[in-house]
């Protein structure tokens, strides 16, 4: 079976210019366990920017952050397990917050998680689970999913597509957001409408 991909991309962008607080108000925020203080804080010591580079203290914000539900951090502590940056290699670990950060309408993790399923890293491979995965993760506007979708559907029956287009409409639910309706309706119809072959040829 061909393997699939991760996304490993850190969601890392100057965190200073982002909060708008320099770096001695965002410690103080971080320190009043102020959840997005603390991720901004924890990409500052990712970057170098406003302290020295300091992987470990990025690695423990940014775990903070996680910690109080902030999906962003949650998303970014999977990919440093995924990829065994700055901490030991954890596949477990980092199935554990892919879905923590998925469950919250995080696309990039809905995707990471679906491919974690098709392979079978840290879960037991399931093939329905990762297509409703990756087609909530295009739902809510990842579009590079499409090559995952296509590659994962090959190997399912249509009993099964079905399967995954109702998991991926739960999946989807309690983050549908009206600006990306077309988009969602869009996936949804061209699976439930059996147009299978010609779903997503881009």
């Amino acid at each position: 079976m061909k393997r699939l991909s991760f996304i490993l991309l850190f969601s890392f962008i100057s965190a200073i210019m982002t909060f708008g607080a320099n770096i001695s108000e965002l410690k103080n925020k971080a320190e009043q366990d102020n959840a997005e203080a603390q991720y901004s804080l924890g990409v500052c010591y990712r970057c170098g920017d406003g302290v020295e580079k300091n992987l470990e203290e990025a690695i423990k914000w940014c775990k903070k952050a996680a910690e109080q539900g902030y999906a962003k951090a949650q998303y970014n502590l999977a990919v440093c397990y995924d990829s065994e940056y700055g901490v030991e290699k954890n596949v477990e670990e980092a199935v554990k917050w892919y879905r923590k950060s998925a469950e919250q309408g995080y696309a990039r993790a809905q995707h990471n998680l679906g491919i974690c399923y098709y392979n079978g890293d840290g879960v037991i491979q399931n093939n329905v689970k990762a297509l409703a995965w990756v087609c909530a993760a295009y739902a809510n506007g990842d579009n590079g999913t499409t090559k995952a979708i296509r590659i994962i559907r090959q190997k399912m029956t249509s009993a099964q597509i079905e399967q995954a287009l109702k998991l991926a409409k739960s999946y989807a639910n309690g983050i549908f957001d009206e600006s990306k309706e077309s988009m969602q309706l869009q996936i949804f119809h061209y699976l439930d409408s059996k147009q299978q072959d010609n779903f997503i040829k881009f």
